[in-house]
């Protein structure tokens, strides 16, 4: 059974004050944190946690995290700086098609990545669609 939980670092969007509180600090789990988050920034929107939502997929996949290092200083500098390896080269019998998701997922850039959940989700049905009807099903 898999199950996702916030531990507690999510707030509203819409909460500038404690948005700018924040501000130049870094918060997040350092294994999953986005560039953005590692900076500081104070605009940060649902890119950053399609970032989060990527390493997710790349840890479970390859069965380790993205970015590793001695220390959780090393980690960040990884999310900012480090172009990161190709899931399906650590998962070899990944489709290409969903190794380029990821990867779009934990672009460096926010404009790089899937502005949204629905535009993430509408990629991963055409690729579940493609493989449905590359193994000949009819029905799904």
């Amino acid at each position: 059974i898999a199950k996702l939980a916030d531990i507690g670092l999510a707030r509203a969007m819409a909460d500038r004050a404690l948005a700018q509180a924040e501000a130049g600090r870094t918060l997040g789990t350092p294994y999953y944190i986005s560039p953005e988050q590692v900076r500081g920034d104070v605009h940060i929107g649902p890119p950053s946690d399609i970032y989060s939502l990527g390493a997710t997929f790349f840890f479970m996949l390859a069965g380790r995290p993205p970015f590793e290092a001695k220390d959780i200083d090393e980690v960040m500098h990884h999310h900012l700086h480090t172009p990161l390896i190709p899931p399906i080269d650590m998962c070899p019998t990944l489709s290409p098609g969903i190794s380029e998701v990821i990867e779009k997922m934990m672009a460096k850039s926010e404009v790089a990545r899937y502005p949204d959940c629905g535009e993430l989700l509408t990629e991963l049905r055409a690729w579940r669609a493609y493989h449905v009807l590359k193994r000949g099903e009819t029905k799904r």
